[in-house]
């Protein structure tokens, strides 16, 4: 299934001409707003929390990512959370730089400064690929212990997304057991699936246009969809890694992507 979804991601890329064009600015909220359009969509990243604030389809123009007129940190995706309730990450403004930027690729890269209270010694950096002709986004995590903890950090990373096409209703998948969890998120079908059986995940909407994440599967612990169209425009796509603990000095390294998937209506 997983490479079937990598199949549908790469097929988008036949036929095109190649380039990627790079624009940057700073909002009203003195986020850095750095947007990477290539053949197949436009990505807005912003520096409040490294996170994609939005995403477009430029086939048919559909928005894929919560993305309010205020960039505001609890909405967007590639969201770093650390269970079971450090929501801080996201409200940090990250140091941004450029690693790579040609008409064929683009890596942005995404730094914490020192961060507060008991992730004083940690730092996160995250480092985004686009490629052109490509609907794939990947993200390179590394989170660091500085070597002044002098101590061991156990962590749990907690990956929280808004995602799914916008303006009509979406159906969570994911990987079981018994076979593909497939249902609209509603108020009272809130489930974590404990123990994946697949590293992927979507929500697709009823026109079959949709994401899909890829986790690092062999990390996976657990996903999840919070139904919370009542108050945003999105639900969310959610999973966590099994805990980790990460000793002075040293560091987690993992890698994940998000894409964009068409013509997919029902997984099974």
């Amino acid at each position: 299934m997983r490479r079937m979804l990598f199949c549908i991601l790469m097929a988008q890329t036949l036929c095109l001409v190649a380039g990627i064009k790079v624009t940057r600015e700073v909002n009203e909220e003195e986020s850095q707003i750095i947007t990477v359009e290539n053949e197949l969509m436009t990505a807005k990243f912003s520096s409040l929390g490294a996170r994609l604030i939005s995403l477009v389809d430029k086939a048919d123009g559909r928005q894929l990512v919560a993305h309010p007129a205020k960039d505001m940190s609890d909405t967007g995706a590639f969201r770093d959370q650390l269970a079971p309730k450090n929501f801080s990450i996201p409200k940090t403004q990250f140091i941004v730089e450029t690693e790579k930027e040609t008409a064929d690729e683009v890596r942005l890269i995404f730094r914490t400064p020192a961060l507060t209270d008991d992730l004083y010694f940690i730092r996160f950096t995250k480092a985004f690929t686009i490629k052109s002709g490509s609907s794939l986004i990947k993200c390179d995590l590394c989170i660091s212990n500085q070597t002044e903890s002098m101590t061991g950090k156990m962590l749990q990373y907690w990956s929280h997304n808004f995602v799914g096409s916008e303006g009509e209703d979406n159906r969570y998948f994911v990987a079981t057991e018994k076979g593909v969890i497939d249902y609209v998120p509603g108020p009272k079908t809130d489930k974590t699936v404990h123990l994946p059986v697949r590293g992927f995940m979507g929500m697709v909407g009823n026109s079959g246009t949709g994401v899909v994440m890829l986790p690092e599967f062999r990390r996976l612990d657990s996903t999840y969809s919070w139904y919370c169209k009542y108050h945003g425009t999105h639900d969310t796509l959610e999973w966590k890694y099994v805990p980790e603990k990460i000793p002075a000095g040293g560091e987690m390294r993992t890698s994940f992507a998000l894409g964009i998937v068409k013509g997919m209506p029902l997984i099974g």
